[in-house]
């Protein structure tokens, strides 16, 4: 008789961007392993970060089983969300559940301490707290703090959550699983760089997009540089920048090809867990050049595998540096970024099967 697959779940209340990347990634991962995989996301589709869930789903679908359970993602809710997810997990009987973005996160943990999984995994995303400000930064800080001990194993995507983990919200080194989520992308070879610079994420002010508009034109290189993504502020920078050409809304794999004729990408975020775009265009060749922040700083190492910036002074002295980098450096460089990218996939892809297999 054939044994049975483990049964694992693998949920999301907002499905952004790098949580669609990070779960598409574990569940190619898991799916080899041999678990019997469901998705489970939001009933009403989100478009974030340009991306259009049902687009996303036809990925997912090579891995496993797509279930939707309607979290509203408002505390005012929380009561009903959560008699609701109790009752999804008793009906569906996982022997494992991951989750991942904060509101699937404290639901989790609250239904876990009622045993409704053998194992429960985490994937903290906790620059997310970081985002608040103020006294709700406090509140989102406690509860995490609260919650802390819910887990089987919390999953962190990069060196600066595993710092956060340990040093903000206490949780015992033992207790945390460094698994990257990145896979090797397939490398398109000599293509031709038809852009400078390229710039790809939302037109909002957390991403900095604001800044790398007005220093790319104070430079006189608006022209140089291409934006893919949407926002509230698209249609506003299109007026006021000109010259600078928006691509808007693209599917993955124009952004990619996109990306792979530029020579830099350009990130200014204020703030960043791991950013799959840098790590996608990394892995392509492309030349980073990104704010020294968390999440960036995990990934860019200044003069070796891409530039790194603290503020916009120096931000255009890197913008200066690049635009005289000759020939011989920039392939240094960029053979640097697709080294590490490299080992970082396979690291990634080997320790999530180790870890795993031991439910197999």
């Amino acid at each position: 008789m054939k044994k049975k697959k483990s049964k694992i779940a693998i949920i999301t209340e907002c499905p952004y961007v790098g949580v669609f990347k990070a779960i598409d990634n574990l569940g190619c991962i898991l799916n080899d392993i041999g678990f019997e995989i469901i998705f489970v996301l939001p009933q009403i589709p989100r478009n974030r970060y340009g991306q259009k869930q049902k687009d996303q789903e036809k990925k997912l679908l090579k891995y496993g089983s797509i279930k939707y359970l309607p979290l509203r993602r408002k505390y005012r809710y929380l009561i009903f969300d959560f008699i609701k997810y109790l009752s999804f997990l008793k009906r569906e009987r996982f022997n494992i559940v991951i989750s991942f973005t904060e509101y699937a996160g404290k639901l989790s943990r609250l239904c876990y301490l009622m045993n409704r999984s053998s194992r429960y995994y985490h994937s903290h995303q906790c620059v997310d707290v970081y985002r608040k400000k103020g006294f709700e930064f406090y509140i989102e800080l406690f509860i995490e703090k609260s919650l802390k001990n819910l887990t089987d194993y919390y999953i962190a995507c990069g060196p600066s959550e595993v710092s956060i983990l340990i040093e903000r919200i206490n949780v015992r080194p033992e207790k945390i699983l460094f698994l990257p989520n990145f896979n090797e992308l397939s490398i398109l070879k000599n293509t031709k760089k038809e852009y400078d610079y390229v710039y790809v994420g939302r037109m909002v002010d957390i991403k900095g997009i604001s800044k790398v508009l007005q220093i790319f034109k104070e430079l006189g290189l608006s022209s140089q540089l291409v934006c893919i993504g949407e926002g509230p502020q698209l249609e506003h920078f299109k007026k006021i920048y000109d010259e600078t050409k928006f691509l808007g809304y693209l599917p993955y794999d124009d952004v990619l090809k996109t990306v792979t004729k530029s020579k830099f990408i350009v990130s200014y975020s204020e703030i960043e867990g791991l950013p799959y775009s840098v790590l996608e265009a990394m892995s392509l060749g492309v030349v980073p050049i990104v704010s020294r922040v968390p999440g960036h700083s995990d990934l860019v190492l200044e003069g070796v595998n891409g530039f790194t910036f603290c503020d916009n002074v120096d931000f255009r002295e890197v913008l200066f540096k690049s635009s005289i980098l000759d020939s011989c450096s920039y392939s240094k460089i960029s053979n640097s970024s697709k080294v590490m990218l490299t080992r970082l996939a396979r690291y990634s892809k080997l320790e999530t099967k180790k870890h795993f297999n031991q439910y197999v």
